[in-house]
This record gives structure tokens, C-alpha cells and sequence, in this order.
């Protein structure tokens, strides 16, 4: 009796110890997957889509921002580029990928901000085209290494060189002359002013007019347009124009501006 007694014991006492086992198996299981699951969640949830450039957000996400100046073709402003990015291991990221460029005024063009993970990246190529797909400048010199950081925009400004030697056709310009009424001679005399031109409430150009008949070159990219004539001691004066406009007003018969006194 004894002994059948001693082995139930040692029979439940085995049992009780493989329950023991299994239970911690699955608090281990169960642990591992909280280590694991948030960081494969973490890489798989970052994506990358070149086609629109779109990124999911995420804290390590930053953005890159190219930059030039459009010094050679200046009457040329429907721009785009073709960049490309790699990693610091060498993986191409993007390879002569396309972008449009923005227009910040004053010749100054930046691409729109282009989103990749914190980390060290190195643009290796960049080029500048016209609506035609002419390539109108090159990045010169070494690649440019940068470092994305989370949550800001990385500027880089690579040192471009004109690569397009074809003629590139003048575009339509806008003929226009300022006046002013001199009391003495009784008499309208060409003058001498200061223009600004928006398109959009975007200002893209300005400059003094001189006392003669001036052309303003109007790129093919604006549909209209809006001139501030100013001078000191006289009123400003503002016209809209239209590209239809462009066919009225030639070198012997320009847009006249009458400014009167204040």
C-alpha cells in the first residue's frame, strides 16, 4: 500500500513539473514576440513609392531638397530634374528619378522635398531640363554627401554647368514705355521708372525702366501677368496683361504708361 502510494505521489509530482515547463515555455513565447513584433513592425512599415514621392509617416523620416539658379536661361522657367541617391552603402535609392522644380523667385528654383529615412545619403547625379526635355545643366564636381535628419529638410546646392548648346528661341516679349507730363514744355516726355511684374502674386521679375521704348521678355510658362509702375513723386500705376496682349504692342506702337503726379 505503501508504495502505490509513493507513486501516485511521484507520478503527480512529474506532472506538476511538465506543467511548470510548458507554462514557462509560453511566457517565454509570449515575451519574444513583444521584443520582436514592434521592430518588425517598425521596418516593414516604411515605404518609399517613386511615383508620387510619398513616404509613411514615421519618427525617423526626414526630407532632402535640391536647390540651383537658373543663371544661363532665365526667360526658361518650366523646369524639372533628374536626380539620383544612394545610400551610404551604395544601394540606388533613386536613379535619374523626375521631379518638378518650384519657382522661388529671383532665378532660384528647388525641388520639392524628397522623403527618406534618418541616415547618411549621397546624390550622385542631378540634371536641369526644359519642357522639352533638353538638358539644360549638369551637376559638376564630386557626389554630395548629407545627412537626413528627423523631421527637418536637408538643403544641397550642387555646382551645376550648362550642357545645352543648341539656340533656344527668344520668347514673345511685351513692349513698354512710361511717361510723364512736363509743365514747362506742355508736353509728355518718355521717363524714366521702376517696374515689378507678378504672375499669381508671385514676383518674377523687376527692373528700372529706362526713358526709351523697353522690352520685357514673358516666358512661355505665364498666361498673365500684372505691372507695378512706380517713380518718385508720381502715383503707381498697375496694368494686368494677358498673352493675347503680347500681339497689340510692338517696338513702334508699345504699351504707353501715363503717370501722374501725386
Amino acid at each position: 500500500m505503501m508504495k502505490i502510494v509513493q507513486y501516485n505521489i511521484l507520478l503527480k509530482s512529474k506532472s506538476l513539473e511538465k506543467c511548470v515547463t510548458n507554462i514557462t515555455r509560453i511566457i517565454l513565447f509570449v515575451f519574444l514576440l513583444i521584443l520582436v513584433f514592434p521592430a518588425c513592425k517598425k521596418e516593414s512599415s516604411y515605404t518609399i513609392t517613386l511615383d508620387t514621392l510619398s513616404v509613411n509617416p514615421q519618427r525617423d523620416s526626414g526630407y532632402m531638397q535640391i536647390v540651383f539658379t537658373n543663371t544661363n536661361y532665365p526667360d526658361i522657367t518650366n523646369l524639372s530634374m533628374k536626380y539620383s541617391v544612394t545610400d551610404k552603402k551604395g544601394t540606388v535609392l533613386f536613379n535619374l528619378q523626375t521631379i518638378p522644380l518650384i519657382d522661388s523667385g529671383m532665378l532660384k528654383y528647388a525641388s520639392i522635398p524628397i522623403p527618406l529615412r534618418s541616415g547618411y545619403f549621397i546624390c550622385t547625379d542631378c540634371r536641369i531640363f526644359d519642357s522639352k526635355n533638353n538638358q539644360l545643366y549638369a551637376m559638376q564636381g564630386k557626389s554630395i554627401e548629407y545627412k537626413i535628419v528627423r523631421n527637418f529638410i536637408i538643403s544641397i546646392y550642387p555646382n551645376f554647368i550648362k550642357t545645352y548648346s543648341k539656340p533656344i528661341p527668344p520668347p514673345d516679349s511685351l513692349y513698354f514705355s512710361a511717361y510723364i507730363f512736363n509743365l514747362i514744355t506742355k508736353k509728355f516726355e518718355l521717363c524714366d521708372a521702376q517696374i515689378t511684374v507678378k504672375s499669381n502674386n508671385i514676383l518674377w521679375y523687376s527692373a528700372n525702366l529706362q526713358s526709351t521704348v523697353n522690352a520685357i521678355a514673358i516666358p512661355d510658362s505665364i498666361s498673365n501677368w500684372t505691372i507695378t509702375t512706380e517713380k518718385n513723386g508720381y502715383k503707381n500705376k498697375v496694368d494686368t496683361f494677358y498673352r493675347s496682349d503680347l500681339q497689340l504692342y510692338k517696338p513702334l506702337y508699345p504699351f504707353t504708361v501715363f503717370l501722374e503726379e501725386k
